[in-house]
């Protein structure tokens, strides 16, 4: 594994340690449950904002990996990281895959997740790509602001990644 891959599986073990706390707190809340969430939180976000500046140098495209209707030509499933490596390319002519995902992602993952494999393809420094991903996180933000809303270390991590994208941009 390359450092991009610990370091995200790093967040993703974090995750489904929050999420566990956080299904504890629903059955035998205790105070310090709230705490120990908010601790787990802080350090994902800190792990998580180290792959913002993580060059992944084993990227190989897992487009291959996509079932395609075979009369359409659309998007009908696979892979997470092969539907978000689709996500972030401009050559698709599937206008509705974007729209599509964005009403279904969270079934499988979580907003934190998501931007961090988005960053990923950010830091692959191909123009086209990082053009695209800024173009769809502004509709994201415009037009699913509930994820930001209701995900306090999702926010975070979204402003961090904004803070390097504009950052770079001067």
């Amino acid at each position: 594994h390359s450092e991009w891959g610990r370091t995200f599986t790093s967040v993703l073990q974090f995750e489904e340690q929050i999420q566990n706390m956080k299904d504890a707190a629903k059955t035998n809340y205790h105070p310090q449950i709230k705490e120990k969430i908010r601790s787990l939180e802080e350090q994902q976000f800190e792990v998580a904002n180290l792959l913002l500046n993580l060059p992944n140098n084993d990227f190989a495209s897992s487009l291959f990996k996509l079932m395609k209707d075979p009369a359409s030509g659309e998007v009908t499933g696979g892979p997470v990281e092969a539907l978000i490596e689709y996500l972030t390319t401009t050559n698709h002519q599937d206008g509705n895959f974007a729209y599509a995902w964005m009403l279904t992602y969270r079934a499988f993952t979580t907003p934190t997740i998501f931007l961090c494999q988005v960053s990923m393809h950010f830091n692959r420094k191909e123009y086209d790509v990082q053009k695209y991903i800024c173009a769809f996180i502004e509709s994201w933000i415009c037009s699913h602001f509930y994820d930001w809303v209701e995900d306090g270390n999702g926010m975070r991590f979204l402003l961090a990644f904004l803070d390097r994208v504009v950052g770079k941009s001067n």
